[in-house]
């Protein structure tokens, strides 16, 4: 065999080594004893908010403040195929219901799964585990606990493993070895606490403006509704409280597909106007 394509073949084994090499080192440190140690020394910087809701800048002071991560938003152009399956993970909250609404009309034969900071490693785990993988996977107005980091990080890497893109967006302030962590196996993730919600960031990482739709969304989530739009923002805004005054998961994400496919009210849906518009008036 020719010697240069000997050194050539040599060369290339020796790089695959390597790659090898570092991801095998990447799981055995996040299994050790160093893994823990890091994850205590990072909690002592910050810890990751645990869904306390909306926070603004001003209630951080400046040492506090976490890093900002794409602060100036350009959106990403992605494909909407109807081949291409779509899961998506958010919160229970208003503006976890409005992010999931904003993807869920992005992509209108995606899967809704809501959740929260306690239960995402549980949901990560379970689609890990799951054949039946998305080819996207959209998680928004969800943030990582401290606790959570090492099953979220063997959820996503099995997920990134298995072909799936993962697109993060969370307006809550994280530790950075949890941003850090998540990095590596997200094709696109943003985590800005200067973002009043996680729908603003959606809006302008996502879906745009190309449909009406989403910024009648982002007017809704801010209540600044047109007076064509004030009935319908108020009947949304009443519904969204009477579903979320008797939680249920199932609820939540069957609301979210309404508001997706600005759905006509049930008669169920009406008497749950009805009756929160009644109690408004009372308290």
């Amino acid at each position: 065999m020719d010697p240069y394509i000997f050194f050539i073949i040599g060369g290339i084994a020796f790089i695959i080594f390597l790659l090898v090499a570092l991801d095998l080192t990447r799981l055995i440190k996040k299994k050790s004893g160093d893994w823990q140690e890091l994850a205590a020394e990072e909690d002592k910087e910050t810890d990751p908010l645990m869904e306390v809701g909306n926070l603004g800048e001003g209630e951080y002071g400046e040492e506090e403040m976490p890093p900002a991560r794409s602060e100036d938003i350009t959106r990403i152009n992605l494909p909407r195929q109807a081949e291409i399956f779509d899961h998506i993970i958010t919160h229970t909250d208003w503006d976890g219901i409005i992010s999931g609404a904003l993807l869920k009309h992005f992509s209108p034969l995606a899967k809704v799964e809501v959740t929260s900071a306690r239960g995402i490693r549980w949901a990560l785990r379970a689609l890990a585990k799951n054949p039946d993988k998305p080819h996207r996977l959209f998680i928004t107005d969800v943030g990582i606990a401290s606790e959570s980091l090492a099953d979220i990080e063997d959820a996503l890497i099995d997920l990134q493993k298995a072909g799936v893109k993962i697109y993060w967006y969370d307006h809550h302030p994280w530790s950075n070895l949890s941003i850090d962590t998540a990095e590596r196996d997200c094709a696109d993730i943003i985590v800005n606490p200067k973002f009043r919600n996680a729908a603003d960031i959606v809006f302008k990482r996502v879906t745009g403006e190309d449909d009406p739709y989403y910024a009648q969304l982002m007017r809704l989530i801010y209540n600044r509704t047109t007076e064509e739009e004030a009935e319908w923002g108020r009947n949304w805004r009443l519904l969204i409280l009477a579903t979320q005054s008797a939680p249920s998961f199932g609820d939540i994400v069957d609301l979210i597909t309404k508001i997706a496919g600005n759905k006509s009210f049930s008669v169920s849906d009406k008497f749950k106007i009805k009756r929160m518009a009644e109690e408004e008036v009372i308290y």
